[in-house]
């Protein structure tokens, strides 16, 4: 069975907070990067694996963005707390198989 994987590739923007996180809905059908300009508190919600899965940016510090990892696999949710940065990679495991299904990239921070 071939396996996919995805990368997503952050671009963070540096925003005023806000109360309540926006949920951008994002198609992982096809291969490939996908590319998203978000700001603070701001997520992205997919399906994968017969799971919803959501990735938000909680905090940007000096060594990079910490994400908050909403993971549901096998019918159970799964917080990871993770930091990426511009020489870190995130790999994403979502069906516990040692394979990594999404990769997370900043590309940049931006004021």
């Amino acid at each position: 069975m071939k396996y996919a994987f995805y990368i997503l590739s952050l671009v963070i923007f540096f925003a005023i907070p806000v109360l309540s996180a926006e949920i951008y809905p994002i198609d992982l059908s096809g291969e490939g990067i996908v590319e998203l300009n978000l700001g603070l508190k701001a997520a992205v919600e997919f399906n994968m694996f017969d799971g919803r899965h959501i990735v938000a940016i909680d905090k940007i510090t000096s060594k990079g963005v910490d994400l908050d990892v909403y993971l549901f696999v096998d019918g159970e949710q799964a917080v990871n707390y993770v930091t990426v940065s511009q020489s870190k990679l995130v790999k994403l495991d979502l069906n516990k198989d040692g394979v990594g299904d999404i990769y997370i990239k900043l590309k940049e921070v931006s004021a």
